[in-house]
């Protein structure tokens, strides 16, 4: 009872989403499935019909009319099914476009700490696969069950009409028919769930094989048979399940074929038995036989419909799962954020992960203003990435305050507080898109804003080089004119990213430069000091050579904030920060 529950709230769902967003959708479905029916129901009655008419001396010229008739409404009716195929297509299409883009949203809004999870991760991954699996949902019900039903209901009225345990042993067949594909269509969903995450991961690896990225840490490394052996290994785990799958599949085609078998060979009995008894005329015998072959394609259609509508409930669940992840960054605060905040605060901040004992942050309190450059040092570990994580609102911190001119960040709206921070992250990401895409995304900054952007972090040369400029696609992985960069041409365009948010008023700079030579990361952060002028500016590292252009040094040891000031009064202090500096320093010198 509880699969049926299911099954129906699925159904009911996906046929809602499917109706709210397209309203032709499910009425052309229902125009399909009629039109399909009525067009094997004359075919069926045509045979019966005609020969009754023939037999009839006087009947000759009707049989011949009736035919022409049903001929050309079997034409128009062949016409009106390829049209509404193609209409059908398109909206169907929009439709699972409009239902898989509400579920991407979801995964973009998700908060941070839920989005790393791995389980959260497969979820999202199973529901996208539940999502295209089952998006014919709606069409099973409308275009195949219903206009089925009515031939079966037509079928069984032919069938009782010969004698009523006809009709009765009918209905029972059906019955354990269904059961039988219900039975199945769990273990089905199990088997592709296992091959899913198996795909999922051949997918991976072999990415990874045709990665120009990874192709010399590959070759330097004699790692091609490593994933070549990898990829063999997940391939012949994919073809173990298919074939179990393909096992099972084969067990319930025989049980319903036996059951088809048994009640075709009954109702011909039947049908044999009552015409030689001289209860049923050669036209409604021949009918019956129509009508026998009709009903068991109706029956098939139904059973596999049915299948398809159960195991389709698995994997709507999980899609219903991963919707239901609640949103709790951004059900919090209801303010607007209109004006930029001129003062930041941190009052006796702590924070841990999830399942750690310890503070990755302990008791934290700092006070920053705008137009403040703003360096946080200390070793790996030490907490710098987790408090911009906090700052930026990516992790809520259940101890302390974080405030914004005095108010605590979690009374803005999640939306408007985001928009204010343009950070650089040390594994920043650039996309097969084109470079001014990269550059502005979705921000409606127009190209004369984004060329002023590319001067500023000293670009124009590499622009002015490129085939197609601003509309050059970021790496040859698509286009073979693609613009290459360097890394430290990365960084700058990256760092014109973050600048180039309407509405940013914080840059975060969380040690993108970490790859970069001392030199080169020296100038990327002179660069950026003047790029993003009147700005909060915030710069992660734990190379100390270029923190003393920064108005302050934040000190992280284990989580605690231990010394704050500048370069020179901090190396006066001579404490962690003067002893870092120092030995990094001779690091160089040697």
């Amino acid at each position: 009872m509880g699969n049926v529950k299911v099954m129906w709230r699925s159904t009911k769902n996906l046929t809602r989403q499917a109706f709210k967003n397209n309203k032709m959708l499910i009425p052309l479905e229902i125009l399909l499935g009629m039109m399909g029916e009525a067009k094997s129901i004359l075919e069926m009655l045509l045979p019966a019909i005609v020969l009754s008419l023939i037999i009839d001396p006087t009947g000759t010229d009707k049989a011949l009319l009736f035919v022409g008739v049903v001929c050309l409404a079997i034409v128009a009716l062949e016409i009106g099914l390829e049209i509404a195929q193609r209409l059908l297509q398109n909206h169907s299409l929009r439709v699972l476009n409009y239902i898989i883009f509400g579920l991407n949203k979801k995964g973009m809004r998700i908060d941070l700490k839920d989005a790393e999870r791995k389980k959260v991760y497969e979820q999202m991954d199973k529901a996208n696969d539940g999502l295209w699996y089952s998006s014919d949902v709606h069409y099973m019900v409308f275009a195949v069950i219903v206009p089925k039903l009515l031939t079966l209901a037509l079928t069984l009225y032919i069938f009782s009409r010969t004698h009523w345990i006809v009709a009765l042993g009918v209905f029972l067949a059906t019955l354990a028919d269904i059961l039988l594909s219900i039975r199945f269509s769990k273990k089905q969903y199990e088997f592709d769930g296992l091959k899913s995450v198996y795909n999922h991961q051949k997918d991976y690896v072999e990415e990874t094989m045709f990665d120009q990225r990874a192709a010399r840490d590959m070759v330097m490394n004699d790692a091609k048979d490593f994933f070549s052996k990898k990829r063999s290994d997940l391939v012949d785990q994919i073809i173990d399940v298919t074939r179990r799958k393909e096992k099972l599949e084969f067990t319930q085609e025989i049980i319903s074929n036996t059951i088809d078998f048994i009640r075709t060979i009954g109702i011909y009995v039947i049908a044999i038995l009552r015409y030689i008894a001289g209860k049923l005329a050669i036209s409604d015998f021949l009918l019956f036989t129509r009508a026998a072959m009709e009903m068991t394609y109706a029956l098939a259609q139904i059973s596999h419909a049915v299948e398809y509508l159960f195991e389709a409930s698995h994997y709507y669940t999980d899609y219903e799962q991963f919707m239901m992840i609640p949103e709790t960054d951004r059900s919090m605060g209801n303010e607007r954020l209109v004006n930029k905040p001129t003062v930041l605060e941190f009052q006796n901040v702590s924070f841990r992960y999830p399942n750690r004992e310890d503070y990755a942050l302990k008791n934290v309190s700092f006070k920053i203003s705008t137009g403040e450059t703003i360096a946080i040092v200390g070793d790996n570990g030490a907490g710098k990435s987790t408090l911009v994580n906090l700052m930026m609102r990516l992790y809520k911190t259940k101890q302390g305050n974080i405030l914004i001119d005095g108010k605590s960040i979690y009374d803005y709206k999640y939306d408007d507080y985001v928009r204010y921070f343009a950070p650089v992250f040390q594994d920043y990401n650039l996309y097969y898109f084109t470079v001014g895409e990269n550059v502005a995304f979705d921000n409606e900054i127009g190209k004369s804003r984004i060329n002023d952007l590319i001067v500023r972090v000293g670009l124009e040369k590499k622009i002015a080089s490129l085939t197609r400029g601003l509309d050059t696609p970021y790496s040859k992985t698509f286009e073979e004119d693609g613009a290459v960069f360097s890394g430290g041409e990365e960084q700058r365009l990256v760092i014109a990213r973050a600048l180039a948010k309407p509405s940013s008023g914080a840059l975060v700079m969380d040690e993108p430069t970490a790859a970069l030579d001392p030199l080169a990361e020296h100038d990327i952060n002179t660069l950026t000091l003047d790029a993003a002028s009147g700005l909060f500016k915030i710069f992660i590292s734990h190379r100390l050579s270029t923190t003393k252009f920064a108005d302050r040094i934040f000190v992280l040891d284990n989580g605690h904030l231990i010394e704050s000031g500048n370069h020179e009064e901090l190396i006066n202090n001579e404490g962690l920060y003067s002893r870092m500096f120092n030995m990094q320093s001779s690091y160089y010198k040697k």
